[in-house]
């Protein structure tokens, strides 16, 4: 349908162009654009570079879906910045239907390849063989509806983004049909789905690190144990000796100093569980440590991720008048998206080289 408003001409179009928020979501779109178009070429050379690489923590697979959660979301910023486009002249309704549905359902789906990549990044982290067995099976089962049901939200969430919901051409832009919020349920069904697809990739970096934690208050409590046990009983002898030679040996530490008793307490020291810990033994453990140093890295970017998902919800369902041109709410999302993007670099150990370039990191040193 096409509005009907005598005002609108090449003065009222200006006049759109020259609005400070029009202006400002101008500048920001494209700004968010170039930054994006930057992380992508970078990355992409990152993962060129380590197609031959052999990494359990860094596999293809990972890396194909990094790749593409990096570089979908480019189809929703050419989406808000055609939005902005037919804003300074857009006289059909449906045109403006056409171009905030394409936007909506581009930031659902690149939402859900970040949280693919997260669930990947965890699964990566429960397959790691210098963890073994340590999280059960109760883990693995958990790991996999978490799997189907990102799967199905995504189904659901999709097609719920493009829900028919009226749009209108204006003098403003486009905006809400008669400024009226309709099918309000659509909006608490996708904030459940979110939330709920959100807090359960948490509880998935939560979990070996809660196990980790009590697997090394264990060990700690075991290894005192240890030491205690393997210390030497303090008794008087009966046998007195009769010269130098016959002297017991000097005690250091609650341990004899001659080499013999030494190297016996010392592998008494290393006893684990009855068994003497080997070079392979304290590989596997420096690898575990690195395994776990990795996963609260990513868990921090994925709670950074989550509140900035919240933030950005709150600020359009609260701080933002419901009146407001839909290039607006869109940038709000725009940013919360690149966000996103960013604690995907950031789960990477190595992610200074992944944004910057070389001659940088060199001048930082």
């Amino acid at each position: 349908m096409e509005y009907q408003d005598a005002t609108l001409s090449n003065g009222a179009m200006e006049d759109i162009s020259l609005r400070p928020s029009w202006i400002f979501c101008v500048s920001a779109t494209t700004l968010l654009i170039l930054s994006h178009g930057w992380i992508i070429l970078r990355f992409m050379r990152y993962s060129w570079k380590r197609k031959s690489a052999n990494s359990r923590l860094n596999g293809r697979m990972i890396m194909v879906v990094a790749v593409v959660a990096v570089t979908f979301p480019i189809v929703r910023y050419i989406a808000s910045a055609s939005l902005l486009v037919i804003t300074l002249d857009t006289r059909e309704d449906w045109i403006c239907e056409a171009v905030i549905d394409s936007a909506k359902a581009a930031f659902v789906a690149s939402l859900f390849f970040i949280f693919h990549f997260f669930w990947f990044r965890q699964r990566a982290f429960y397959a790691h063989p210098a963890l073994g067995a340590t999280f059960g099976k109760c883990a693995g089962v958990f790991s996999v509806l978490s799997s189907a049901i990102l799967c199905l939200m995504e189904l659901v969430m999709v097609p719920l983004s493009v829900f028919p919901q009226e749009y209108a051409a204006s003098p403003r832009g486009c905006t809400f049909k008669n400024g009226e919020k309709l099918y309000p349920f659509r909006n608490y069904i996708y904030g459940a789905g979110m939330l709920t697809c959100q807090f359960m990739l948490l509880g998935l970096f939560l979990h070996p690190l809660r196990i980790h934690k009590a697997n090394a208050r264990t060990s700690t409590v075991g290894h005192q144990q240890m030491i205690i046990y393997s210390i030497p009983s303090q008794t008087t002898s009966t046998v007195v000796p009769t010269s130098a030679e016959q002297a017991p040996p000097t005690v250091q530490n609650g341990f004899a100093a001659d080499d013999k008793s030494h190297k016996q307490c010392d592998i008494e020291q290393k006893s684990v569980q009855g068994g003497c810990q080997t070079a392979n033994q304290e590989k596997k453990s420096t690898s575990r440590d690195r395994v776990f140093k990795l996963i609260r890295r990513t868990l921090i970017q994925a709670v950074f991720a989550v509140s900035t998902d919240v933030l950005a919800m709150l600020l359009i369902g609260v701080a933002i008048p419901f009146d407001s041109p839909q290039y607006v709410f869109r940038l709000v999302y725009d940013v919360d998206l690149f966000i996103n993007i960013i604690t995907i670099l950031g789960s990477f150990e190595n992610w200074k080289r992944i944004v910057f370039p070389e001659f940088l990191l060199r001048k930082s040193r």
